[in-house]
């Protein structure tokens, strides 16, 4: 038997988090030390740096890039099929081009979202129900968070000149869309179309809480050392 004891520690280490690492540190340690358990060390790199993403992780940079030629399609899935057919089609615009059976009752629709892109949906009798803030954004969310290893939303680049306009059609047909935001290069917003503007955007939900973005890019990306400002946090830094 070994005893430990952790200096200062309350019931159940509560607000101690730093102190309950350690225990569990210690208990980890002997349960090696006595060949109970075989932990593999562990492969730890330090942090990116900025210099570090504006020298190798660039486009004329990165060793590992390889010919992607663009996103063919993105996957969703629809609690309702038919509804989902009649929002994508009747309000997006975008034409049904694929429709087939899949494993165990379920179903695949593609639709066309222009250039060789898809937007494209599964239907499975036993999914579970979505969840607002976690499996997607939530309209209660000003931030629009969404859980780690979620996809937040999809943004479809629009011609130039013509997102006022769409978004504009998309109200008429009914669909509950964002005022026009101007993306800052900075990271913030602007009122209006400034030369400092990099996209130009409204946003809205699907019929199953589907996060869409409909876009105009108005900043072409110049080089690392001007576009590439700050490095990657980790997850230690999470709140």
């Amino acid at each position: 038997k070994k005893y430990y004891e952790a200096e200062d520690a309350t019931h159940y280490f509560f607000g101690q988090p730093d102190v309950l690492t350690t225990v569990a540190a210690a208990i980890c340690d002997w349960l090696v030390a006595e060949k109970l358990v075989r932990i593999p060390p562990a492969e730890i790199s330090p942090p990116l740096s900025l210099e570090d993403l504006r020298t190798s992780y660039g486009p004329a940079t990165l060793a590992t890039k390889l010919e992607i030629q663009g996103l063919n399609h993105v996957v969703l899935v629809s609690s309702d099929m038919d509804r989902t057919v009649k929002f994508v089609c009747g309000k997006l615009g975008f034409p049904l081009v694929k429709a087939f059976p899949v494993f165990d009752g379920a179903q695949h629709f593609f639709f066309d979202a222009g250039n060789g892109c898809h937007l494209a949906y599964f239907w499975y009798p036993k999914a579970p129900p979505s969840f607002p803030g976690v499996s997607s954004a939530s309209p209660k969310d000003p931030e629009a968070k969404s859980a780690h290893g979620s996809m937040n939303h999809v943004a479809w680049r629009v011609p130039t000149g013509k997102l006022s306009a769409y978004r504009q059609t998309l109200a008429d047909r009914g669909v509950l869309v964002s005022e026009v935001i101007y993306h800052d290069n900075s990271g913030g917003f602007s009122d209006k179309l400034t030369p400092t503007v990099s996209w130009a955007s409204c946003y809205f939900y699907g019929p199953d809480g589907e996060y869409f973005e409909f876009t105009e890019q108005h900043h072409v990306f110049g080089t690392p050392e001007q576009e590439i400002e700050e490095a990657p946090k980790t997850r230690r830094e999470i709140r």
